[in-house]
């Protein structure tokens, strides 16, 4: 059994906007690193073809919590949601958060602390950035996370479906993937049938069910696996996500 790990990391930010009277008065960034384990699990499940519920709104705190359904998009590895409507209520916002509409605002997917003091008659919205790195080059993994994590209906929107076997570009075989998804958003990614001998090979590559050159997740590489007839070669690799 060859057993290997990588990571996606994940990174939040909010850009806040105050206006008053349809002018911009002033701009704000709050970084979060606040992924919670709802969310890592969802975009697992997402991510391994499994029932997981996408990102699809945005909680405001200020004393209760004002929920809103936001606009989103993908530019690259980075899934954006916008607020429509601007918030109107004066008071401290604390915190920000995203969810789903299937948990509500009581099991949110991040929490991200700010301070923002929004007076009567003014007007406040919000960019809310997830932003999905770790990836090797030339391999598609932060954008597949952005596109599902968001349903952003595309090349990069497929579930992981199989494991291959290079020795350096050349392919020496390939199986169909199986999961394991832990409730932290770790998950295990293996195959049902092995990889047989003879063979050589120098990395692992994780590939969607896309038939497109967007559908290479992501890779394992820095060691060498040789096997003669007769022998089989099992691999499973844990994926961490945040």
């Amino acid at each position: 059994m060859e057993e290997q790990e990588f990571c996606i990391d994940i990174d939040e930010w909010v850009e806040a906007r105050i206006w008053e009277k349809g002018v911009l008065r002033s701009t704000q960034w709050f970084k979060g690193n606040t992924v919670l384990a709802k969310g890592r699990y969802e975009l697992a499940m997402l991510l391994t073809d499994q029932v997981g519920y996408e990102v699809d709104k945005i909680y405001a705190v200020v004393g209760s919590t004002i929920t809103k359904e936001p606009n989103m998009s993908r530019s690259d590895n980075t899934l954006s949601l916008e607020t429509g409507t601007p918030y109107t209520v004066a008071g401290t916002y604390s915190a920000i958060m995203t969810g789903s509409s299937s948990f509500g605002p009581s099991d949110p997917y991040n929490s991200i602390g700010v301070s923002i003091v929004l007076t009567p008659g003014s007007e406040l919205d919000f960019t809310i950035r997830w932003v999905f790195t770790g990836d090797a080059g030339g391999f598609s993994g932060g954008k597949i996370c952005a596109a599902r994590f968001g349903a952003m209906t595309g090349p990069y929107d497929y579930p992981l479906g199989s494991v291959a076997v290079f020795m350096g570009a050349s392919i020496k075989d390939v199986q169909s993937a199986t999961f394991r998804v832990l409730s932290n958003g770790t998950f295990y990614v293996g195959h049902g049938t092995g990889f047989d001998g003879p063979s050589t090979f120098d990395n692992i590559q994780f590939i969607t069910t896309n038939t497109g050159a967007e559908r290479f997740f992501d890779k394992i590489d820095g060691f060498t696996v040789t096997t003669y007839a007769g022998q089989t070669v099992d691999t499973l690799t844990e994926i961490e996500l945040g």
